[in-house]
């Protein structure tokens, strides 16, 4: 072998055993730095996916707190709130003649609007402290009146006239003819008003509006007056139980009647007393129902005898003075 093949198959040797040179380093590189994105991509999604179950869960417990404990305003404030409604609508309702007293309080629902929108009553149950009368109407009250002026004109002529002062203890007295009163409510009846009023809900609180007092309403109207507008008047409970009383003040008060106008005819005057109308009892018997309308029976003044108010005057001719 010649000396310059040598040489070359050596050279060749030495490039066989010198070591080759690639690109995988840097493929390696590429590949790290391909999973170190990879590993941050999947914590922020595995971040998103917490935030994301979080806030579905936040949510979640919002509805459902505010659709079942939120749902409504709390018992405590719609009773507070019916119960200052009540406070309110006393002093409309109550008076001296017809006293009443809170009974009961209840907030009722009215209607739902929306989920955060109600309407409510406040159910009010006022009681009557004490029962109510009117004058009595029946077939016979007309002829009682009736015979009330005829009595009040007799005593006044007798009284002027002194035509029984010889007789002592046997003149015959003017009967007193009471008021007669007819029982039209009993102390315990109720009226119940209902007064209106608003809830709405911000966020997780409910705020109670003012009540409606204008848009109240009442189930019924009371009738009458308590006999506290009577005490100073002489007056009968008209019923079965003065029937008897009645009857007897009837009869006097006509015997008396006719007894002045005997009197009267026998000088020369000529009848002073209108003729004494015939009162039958059984009519007085028969009570009539009291007017619904309260303005419809004029309720007379205490202060004053009980003769009809609204009679016309009755003028009394005792003859020419002397």
């Amino acid at each position: 072998m010649s000396d310059e093949l040598a040489a070359a198959l050596a050279a060749l040797a030495a490039e066989s055993a010198a070591p080759a040179v690639t690109a995988a380093p840097f493929i390696t590189a590429m590949q790290r730095e391909a999973a170190a994105r990879a590993a941050i991509r999947e914590r922020r999604l595995r971040v998103v996916r917490w935030l994301a179950a979080i806030a579905g869960l936040v949510v979640a417990l919002h509805l459902v707190a505010t659709n079942w404990f939120f749902a409504t305003p709390a018992d405590e404030a719609l009773a507070a709130a019916a119960q200052r409604a009540a406070g309110l609508v006393v002093p409309l309702y109550s008076s001296p003649d017809q006293p009443l007293q809170i009974a009961a309080v209840e907030p009722v629902v009215r209607e739902l609007i929306d989920g955060s929108h109600r309407r409510y009553y406040a159910e009010v149950r006022l009681e009557l402290r004490k029962s109510l009368y009117v004058p009595a109407v029946s077939n016979g009250t007309a002829a009682y009146r009736q015979l009330q002026e005829s009595v009040e004109i007799a005593r006044a002529l007798e009284t002027k006239s002194k035509f029984f002062a010889s007789a002592g203890a046997a003149a015959p007295e003017a009967p007193a003819l009471p008021q007669l009163l007819q029982l039209t409510h009993q102390a315990g009846e109720a009226v119940v008003v209902r007064v209106p009023f608003d809830a709405d809900r911000f966020g997780w609180t409910w705020r109670i509006k003012p009540p409606q007092l204008e848009n109240r309403t009442a189930n019924r109207t009371l009738t009458g007056s308590s006999l506290d507008r009577y005490e100073n008047t002489p007056y009968l409970i008209f019923g079965p139980q003065t029937m008897a009383d009645i009857r007897a003040r009837i009869k006097a008060a006509r015997d008396y009647v006719i007894a002045v106008n005997r009197k009267a005819q026998r000088q020369a005057d000529g009848v002073a007393v209108p003729e004494a109308p015939s009162v039958d009892p059984n009519a007085l018997a028969q009570p009539m129902p009291a007017p619904v309308n309260p303005d419809a029976v004029a309720l007379p003044d205490p202060d004053k005898p009980a003769v009809d108010p609204d009679a016309p005057a009755v003028r009394v001719d005792v003859g020419p003075r002397r």
